[in-house]
């Protein structure tokens, strides 16, 4: 796919086509990230965060320019891109607050020995991002990293280049730029980076298939992989919720980045005793938002990102219906034919419920403002059903019992949990999950980690 930038709510061409890098070129950036992450790593930690500082300082004092950046780019809100650039800046102030401590020399005495394990940096780390968050994705691997003394290749989604390189300019101008540098190349390059002995690993953020892909090249080079891969996020909602609450919650959560988040509420699984008061409340809370101009302030619902992912989910709801599924709330007709670029990528929210395990979407992840419905007679199935997935990134319950929704949460097979709140992605809690959701932690003292060297020297007593 071509890294050019169209804007999904008019079609009009922000940028044409960048070349892709080609090899002699990606190996020249290469050895330029491996000769400055030599001089890095050896800069004093309070030297990196005050770079950090700078960055966060640019990014707060910028946050118009680059919201409006990321709108333009792939649909989000205007408010919605404020805060996703805030977001990051509050990034930076985890790490400029806490990497001091985690990274500090440990001091261990053993039967035999008084030892002592440190923290230190490997070298150049690949960072491979989607469009859904162009700032706050990379930073969620690249802002550890770059704390911890490693340097980053970033390369940005396709049709997200503009924002990459407002990202790359902030870095520069925050005396971060050798330590941050733009990758342009095709996915059949990838092997061809990892390979490469100077680079020491990959954080990929994407679809689970384009994951195992990954992960596998990796492997096969012994390079270690930080995988955050697609979610089917359950919501459940037992007979003693706050139903009004539980609805607000759950549209905020499903709808966020115009339903277009790995973490989204995605299946809401309704105790029957409350379902149907639960689904008008739903239903109510989705009809209330409006869909259109994403740089308008009173706009709650922009376009998707393109026009594949537009028409790769009216396929879904198309053939959902067409197994079974009925609709709670949406106008089918507006799917009969594909989104045209001058009207923008535009798909208005949907609410679908009597879904099977038969039904095409059952096990499928649905990238967009549609809402899955599912009713079941007691606890134990709704555990049940939440858990028959096979992906295990997020979810949220909502009762009135706090230790039955902290049972709930533990049995539960994601990484992250919500109760009585929809599941979120806070720089202070580790961010990942499990089964083919991904594997390893961003954020948090654990993102610190991922990619560092912990070393344990021994000295004979």
């Amino acid at each position: 796919m071509l890294f050019k930038s169209i804007n999904p709510k008019n079609g009009q061409i922000l940028r044409e086509a960048i070349p892709f890098f080609t090899r002699e070129k990606l190996e020249e950036v290469i050895d330029a990230s491996y000769d400055a992450y030599l001089e890095y790593k050896d800069v004093s930690v309070q030297e990196r965060l005050q770079r950090i500082a700078s960055l966060r300082e640019n990014l707060e004092k910028n946050v118009e320019t680059y919201a409006e950046a990321l709108t333009n780019e792939m649909g989000k809100t205007l408010v919605q891109a404020r805060a996703e650039v805030l977001k990051c800046a509050d990034h930076c102030k985890y790490y400029e607050e806490n990497t001091e401590e985690v990274l500090k020399t440990k001091h261990i005495e053993t039967a035999i020995s008084n030892s002592y394990v440190q923290y230190q940096a490997t070298g150049p780390i690949l960072i491979i991002s989607p469009w859904n968050f162009p700032f706050w994705m990379p930073f969620r691997t690249a802002i550890p990293q770059l704390a911890l003394g490693n340097t980053v290749l970033y390369k940005p989604a396709p049709n997200c280049s503009l924002s990459a390189e407002l990202l790359e300019q902030a870095m520069v101008d925050s005396g971060l730029g050798d330590a941050f540098k733009l990758l342009y190349f095709d996915t059949e390059d990838t092997e061809f980076i990892l390979s490469n002995h100077k680079v020491q690993g990959v954080g990929f953020t994407g679809s689970t298939k384009a994951g195992k892909i990954i992960a596998s090249i990796a492997g096969k080079y012994v390079k270690k992989s930080l995988l955050e891969l697609g979610g089917s996020d359950p919501f459940i909602v037992l007979e003693d919720a706050d139903l009004d609450k539980a609805a607000q919650q759950g549209c905020i959560s499903r709808l966020i980045n115009n339903g277009q988040a790995c973490i989204n509420a995605k299946r809401f699984i309704v105790h029957e005793d409350v379902y149907d008061d639960f689904k008008v409340k739903l239903v109510d809370n989705f009809a209330s938002k409006t869909v259109g101009d994403p740089l308008d302030e009173s706009t709650n619902i922009g376009p998707l990102a393109r026009d594949d992912l537009h028409e790769n989910l009216r396929q879904q709801v198309i053939s959902a219906v067409e197994g079974g599924a009925t609709v709670a709330l949406g106008d089918m007709s507006r799917l009969e034919n594909p989104a045209v670029a001058e009207e923008g990528y535009y798909f208005h929210p949907m609410v679908l419920e009597n879904i099977t395990e038969e039904n095409p979407i059952y096990r499928q992840e649905l990238f967009g403002p549609v809402a899955s419905l599912y009713k079941v007679s007691s606890l134990e199935d709704a555990v049940k059903l939440a858990n028959d997935s096979n992906y295990g990134l997020g979810g949220a319950v909502f009762t009135e019992d706090l230790e039955k929704a902290k049972s709930v949460a533990s049995q539960i097979d994601t990484g992250m949990m919500g109760i009585n709140s929809f599941c979120i992605s806070d720089p202070k809690l580790p961010n990942g999950g499990v089964k083919e959701s991904g594997i390893g932690r961003e954020c948090s003292h654990e993102g610190l980690l991922e990619f560092a060297n912990i070393k344990s020297v021994s000295i004979p007593k």
